[in-house]
């Protein structure tokens, strides 16, 4: 096999590659509207505070499209969303529950599923600084005003936990999920040096999530520059041999014209 079939079979290949991912896309394109409209529907159901109408939207075939579509960007955490999915969906629907609880369920839903479904993480960004914001004025709080502030952190914390959850490796689940438990007992019952040392492991939690979305860029970005790369490195690789070859059929023509003219 010489150099000039290794590089059709290197851009035949590419080019298969590309037109099987436009071919996919194409082909989810409609279902992907399909499920974005929808969910537009159930944040303006939220919104407008119609949470019956919001929860009974949060059908089975509704989330088996959304894990289908955006679920590799959850790993192998499909059954956490889902869990997720079906515990907000419960709360929207109780009667007993208040508008504030249902809110706040709601919420952490769409922090957990927007930037995935639609790749902007700016609603996520500003509700994860609005709790690291929470947490620092925490703990500069003055002790009488302390638990007061540690619940408002913690309230925010547990509307991005499932976001937080869902951007981490499963092996970290159980510490996520040991934080997230203890907030909830150390909202009820009070005790200042537990709450301020979980607050510092909430911080640490999400400052992880930010070096997380660093190197996830920086790997884009190196992919990127590696791909252009290549296919310049290519390009240039087949004008060489292109040249190469071009001269020596040129040497090969003058040689024989002149044998043939010797002759």
């Amino acid at each position: 096999m010489n150099v000039k079939q290794i590089l059709y079979i290197l851009l035949i290949g590419i080019s298969l590659f590309m037109l099987t991912n436009e071919f996919h896309t194409v082909l989810s394109a409609s279902k992907r509207q399909a499920v974005e409209e929808k969910w537009y529907q159930f944040i303006e159901f939220v919104e407008s505070g119609s949470f019956k109408t919001a929860g009974n939207m949060l059908d089975e075939a509704w989330l088996n499209d959304i894990l289908l579509l955006y679920g590799d960007l959850y790993e192998s955490k499909h059954q956490y969303a889902a869990d997720v999915f079906h515990q907000t969906k419960k709360t929207l629907l109780k009667t007993s529950v208040d508008r504030q609880k249902k809110m706040e369920s709601a919420r952490t839903l769409i922090l957990m599923l927007y930037p995935a479904m639609f790749n902007d993480g700016s609603l996520h960004t500003f509700w994860k600084d609005k709790t690291t914001n929470a947490i620092y004025d925490a703990l500069e709080s003055h002790p009488d005003q302390f638990h007061e502030k540690f619940v408002r952190a913690a309230t925010l914390y547990h509307q991005i936990f499932p976001s937080l959850v869902i951007q981490h490796p499963l092996d970290r689940l159980d510490q996520f999920m040991n934080i997230h438990s203890k907030l909830s007992v150390l909202m009820k019952n009070p005790d200042p040096q537990k709450q301020e040392k979980i607050l510092f492991d909430m911080l640490r939690t999400m400052e992880e999530t930010d070096h997380k979305e660093k190197e996830k860029e920086n790997f884009s970005f190196l992919w990127m520059i590696f791909t252009i790369g290549g296919l310049i490195i290519l390009t240039l690789m087949y004008a060489s041999w292109k040249k190469y070859k071009g001269e020596k059929n040129r040497e090969q023509d003058k040689k024989v014209d002149s044998d043939y003219k010797s002759d």
